[in-house]
């Protein structure tokens, strides 16, 4: 909680990106963090990233109580439940750097080895977020 107040925007982004993508447990609790409609997107397409580490879960509990979440930030928002083709990683290419242009974020198995769920025997596509607590 809070921890990302007082961080600028970039690192505020590069933060909520790496915990998003490294994210080793079913929720993450971001409230109080001044997030605003500068850093939705980035939250978003972590969110809906489908190249993702071995070790890391799908977020499916997330907490953003007590931040600076208006109309539009909303709206951004909805689209990690609603993604419309490429639009919600699209929009990031408004503001420099985002996460895609970040090549050390790509990661995808390795030639010859089996994704986590079709090793694990699950389906295809992981569950996004179910819970969501803006209050």
């Amino acid at each position: 909680r809070g921890l990302m107040k007082d961080l600028n925007n970039f690192s505020k982004k590069l933060v909520l990106c790496l915990t998003i993508l490294g994210n080793e447990c079913e929720g993450v609790d971001l409230s109080e963090n001044g997030i605003d409609q500068r850093n939705i997107p980035t939250l978003v397409h972590a969110l809906v990233r489908k190249g993702r580490p071995r070790f890391t879960r799908q977020v499916s509990t997330l907490i953003l109580r007590s931040n600076n979440i208006d109309t539009s930030t909303a709206r951004e928002l909805a689209k990690a439940w609603d993604p419309i083709g490429d639009e919600a990683g699209s929009s990031l290419g408004s503001e420099p750097p985002s996460p895609s242009s970040v090549r050390g974020l790509q990661w995808e198995p390795a030639c010859g080895e089996a994704s986590r769920s079709s090793r694990d025997g699950g389906s295809a596509s992981e569950p996004g977020v179910t819970s969501l607590d803006v209050s």
